[in-house]
């Protein structure tokens, strides 16, 4: 390859520079001459000097050969604009600027390989004057603005053969000032400096007595568009008339600006070559007799008419921006950050930009023109969404309320470009984020419950962590009890194990969950004792059947009562069934080694362990009069429970009821229920599956479609964690180590590990006032419901005192058109879903304040407050 020179590259021939390579080159082909006889290409000129944007001509004369003449620049074929270009004919035209490197032109064959280069040399211009502005002075200190062509940086002005300071304003205007104390004919040259200096011909300026005319302001500022008033004194004349120019032309020019008989300028409307005008009053009774003002341009104000694409696709994107008032230097702005933005021209820009999903699900755009005067357009709105996506947005949000701790702006977009189904596999397959193993005794689950959030919060195991917790409600261990780092832990970590798996897995793994034994008894809980008058505890047999596998009626798959002959509801169990369970589940301790008598000491790093010597060995009749025969140990009799209880016909119904509640909605129909405890059945209590069908179900995906208005006895508060564990993902919140997030859920009724009782934070079977299901609103109360507000405060205006971050650029950029932070408000955190009487409401709370992060809290606030957003539809 071959660069500029200057610089190393390679070629078949190796690593070469340019310069040398070519001298190496010249030297081949003169050995080579020497031996084939005459050069088979030479160049003419050998060597000449090119005034900067001329032409050469160049002639080859080539031998005998087939192929054709490559023409180059400094090795580039066809050269370029800075270093000057040549055609396929010899024609070499200079660059414009000095290239700042020697350079060669070559003629190249490739039959035989030669070639033949020559040293061209560039030089400045030759500077022409044209005109002089004005081409009349009076006697004393002048300015004038020289006009022609060629004009270099560094070019020198004599006046009548004396150097003078000089300003080269563009190519074509150098300004310069002088003083003259007698009327005469100066003579004015312009000498452009090496290389190729050369001088212009003269021009005269005249210098005459001085008719006084003076121009007000002398020089001002005004916008590319804008107009400026201009008044004029004549002295010493009876007729005091001017006539305005603008660079000369009377009146002006589009090109230069206006100027009325009155004296007002207006600037023209996009910008010209120069920063500057002189807008001169020339007597009318001595034309010669002039003043003028220098009018400096600034920058317009753009502004931004359209954006495409209309609907900006994620990902790396070009955008165009149609509008007026662009300049060279314009640039676009997104959110706050300047954008890489080309000049086109003064009604459109183009810019790139790696487009993110955020929670405004739209991008704030301005334009900002440069110095001088430099200015901003107006915000301008664009949307943001999935190119093809295969699910709507509002679908994507609604299925990731259901299927994790809350959706956020990239995930919704991963869901919207995969697909529910594929989206469901990925998270089946994620690794487990298990939670940090302890041995902590100490009554301190601190650690813990910001262990929880943090995986809650930023967890890829969404899925996981969600259906986690919904049977962390249904298989209740309390804090209260065991409230030791080394116990809960284990247990948390169980549930994450088994929350995909099998039911009878999860049934049997929390059985013998030695935490569990310690809640609700099982732990050393031996065999009936005649001699002390000990019985086997009933607890965790009663607590089994009632709250974590069949409940306490018979039910049909929909969920409904099955009655009897009478019309009566039919019981699942006696306290017979009770005892015989109790029985059944004795014999067992904490993991350690085996023993066969006696209890190990306290251990929660595996499952129980029985000890047969503990255990009741004999005959017992559990569910459906099913006899375990005397004599079996301990664990035989464990299983047989776990299966009985497991494939119990109530378990399908009462364990999908549960999952739909925690998941989807508080009151699902009895159809919805009896296509779940269908898969339950099915699939053998796969709770993978079980979740699958229950997200995907028609009922759970109803309310996807917009223009479906949601059936006002669906959906279901949101409980303290999961309200305030939404609103930390909707806007990407971070919290630091330590953090008091948990605190919140606390105070609102829901403290974190620490179930009041065996039934949950809340009863699954509470009844707003109404009748309808409605677990969570077991919490709400007057008092808590204050609180929700105050705790939506603290989180998003105090950050909970610097324990948590958001980052609210996406909304804060769009804080100075109310109207379009509230829709990008209402599109993080309702989808679009926000009532019209809302929006007004909200807009008149924002217009109390101009504070950009103010009006996007408040505008959080207000929303996330409401009861559209509390109430999970």
């Amino acid at each position: 390859m071959v660069g500029a020179s200057g610089t190393w590259k390679w070629s078949g021939l190796g690593c070469y520079r340019p310069g040398w390579f070519q001298v190496w080159v010249a030297a081949l082909l003169g050995f080579c001459s020497a031996i084939a006889g005459p050069a088979p290409i030479t160049i003419a000129p050998a060597v000449v000097a090119v005034r900067s944007a001329s032409a050469q001509q160049f002639t080859v004369a080539v031998g005998a050969t087939s192929g054709p003449v490559v023409w180059s620049v400094n090795g580039v074929v066809g050269g370029n604009p800075a270093l000057g270009t040549v055609t396929s004919n010899g024609l070499f035209t200079a660059s414009v600027s000095n290239p700042g490197v020697p350079l060669m032109v070559t003629a190249s064959i490739t039959n035989p390989i030669a070639s033949s280069s020559a040293t061209v040399g560039w030089q400045n211009p030759l500077p022409a004057l044209v005109s002089l502005m004005p081409a009349t002075v009076n006697i004393g200190n002048f300015t004038v603005i020289i006009n022609g062509s060629g004009f270099v940086p560094g070019a020198q002005v004599t006046l009548n053969g004396v150097a003078i300071p000089a300003t080269t304003l563009s190519s074509s205007q150098i300004s310069f000032q002088a003083t003259l104390t007698n009327a005469q004919s100066a003579n004015i040259v312009v000498i452009n400096p090496a290389p190729g200096s050369s001088a212009s011909h003269p021009l005269t300026l005249k210098v005459v007595p001085p008719i006084a005319v003076q121009v007000s302001p002398v020089a001002f500022s005004v916008r590319l568009g804008g107009s400026q008033a201009l008044t004029s004194t004549v002295a010493n004349a009876l007729d005091s008339s001017v006539v305005w120019s603008v660079n000369g032309t009377v009146g002006g020019g589009p090109d230069v600006g206006w100027i009325s008989t009155n004296g007002v300028y207006s600037a023209p409307a996009t910008q010209i070559p120069t920063n500057s005008v002189v807008v001169t009053a020339t007597s009318t009774v001595n034309p010669a007799v002039s003043a003028s003002a220098v009018v400096t341009f600034l920058n317009p104000v753009p502004v931004i008419q359209s954006m495409s694409p209309g609907i900006l696709p994620l990902g790396s994107q070009a955008i165009s921006v149609t509008g007026i008032g662009f300049v060279p230097g314009s640039q676009v702005v997104c959110d706050g950050t300047p954008l890489p933005t080309t000049f086109v021209s003064p009604t459109l820009l183009t810019a790139g930009l790696n487009i993110l999903a955020n929670p405004a699900g739209a991008l704030g755009f301005q334009v900002l023109n440069p110095a001088p005067g430099p200015t901003n357009s107006a915000l301008w709105v664009q949307p943001i969404a999935v190119a093809s996506p295969k699910v709507s947005y509002l679908a994507a949000a609604r299925f990731l309320e259901q299927a994790a701790w809350g959706p956020d702006a990239a995930t919704i977009a991963h869901v919207q470009a995969i697909g529910f189904s594929a989206w469901l596999d990925e998270q089946m397959a994620c690794p487990i984020s298990w939670n940090a193993p302890s041995s902590d005794t100490s009554n301190n689950l601190n650690p813990q419950q910001s262990d929880f959030i943090y995986h809650a919060l930023t967890g890829p195991d969404q899925l996981r962590q969600r259906v986690a917790f919904a049977l962390s409600q249904v298989f209740v261990v309390s804090a209260l009890k065991t409230g030791q780092p080394r116990q809960i832990v284990p247990y948390q970590n169980l549930l994450l194990n088994d929350a995909l798996g099998n039911y009878v897995d999860l049934f049997r793994d929390v059985t013998l969950s030695p935490t569990m034994g310690v809640y609700l008894d099982m732990v050393n809980n031996d065999a009936a004792n005649p001699v002390t008058g000990t019985a086997a505890n009933e607890n965790y047999a009663r607590e089994m059947l009632q709250l974590f596998s069949i409940g306490t009626l018979l039910l049909n798959p929909d969920g409904t009562p099955q009655l009897d002959s009478n019309g009566q509801s039919i019981p699942t169990y006696d306290q017979p069934t009770i005892v015989a369970l109790s029985r059944a589940l004795t014999g067992w301790t904490f993991p350690g080694p085996t023993i066969l008598l006696g209890h190990n000491p306290e251990n929660y790093t595996g499952p129980m362990q029985a000890v047969d010597a503990n255990h009741d060995s004999g005959a017992k009749t559990i569910l459906f009069s099913q006899v375990l025969p005397a004599g079996q140990g301990a664990a035989a009799d464990l299983e047989a429970v776990v299966q009985a209880v497991a494939n119990h016909p109530n378990v399908a119904p009462f364990i999908s009821l549960r999952l739909i509640q925690h998941l989807v909605e508080s009151n699902p129909s009895p159809d919805y229920l009896a296509r779940i405890s269908q898969v339950f059945t099915q699939t053998g209590g796969n709770l993978g599956q079980v979740v699958r069908a229950i997200l995907l179900d028609p009922e759970a995906r109803q309310a996807d479609d917009p223009t479906v208005t949601p059936n006002p006895n669906s959906g279901h508060l949101r409980e303290p964690l999961l309200y305030t564990i939404n609103l930390l993902r909707a806007f990407y919140g971070q919290v630091s180590i330590p953090h008091n997030v948990i605190a919140l859920g606390q105070v609102m009724g829901q403290q974190l590990f620490y179930s009041p009782t065996v039934f949950n934070y809340y009863s699954p079977l509470y009844q707003t006032s109404g009748g309808l299901p409605g677990p969570e609103f077991q919490l709400v109360n007057s008092a808590t419901s204050l609180i929700r507000a105050n705790s939506v405060y603290e989180l998003i205006t105090k950050q909970l005192n610097g324990a948590v971050s958001f980052d609210l650029t996406p909304l804060t950029s769009l804080a100075s058109s109310p109207s379009d932070l509230v829709d990008a408000v209402d599109h993080a955190l309702l989808y679009g879903r926000l009532p019209i009487e809302m929006k007004g409401l909200i807009l008149n709370a924002l217009r109390a304040t101009t504070d950009p992060v103010l009006r996007a809290r408040t505008a959080i606030y207000l929303v996330a407050t409401s009861a559209i957003y509390q109430i999970q539809h």
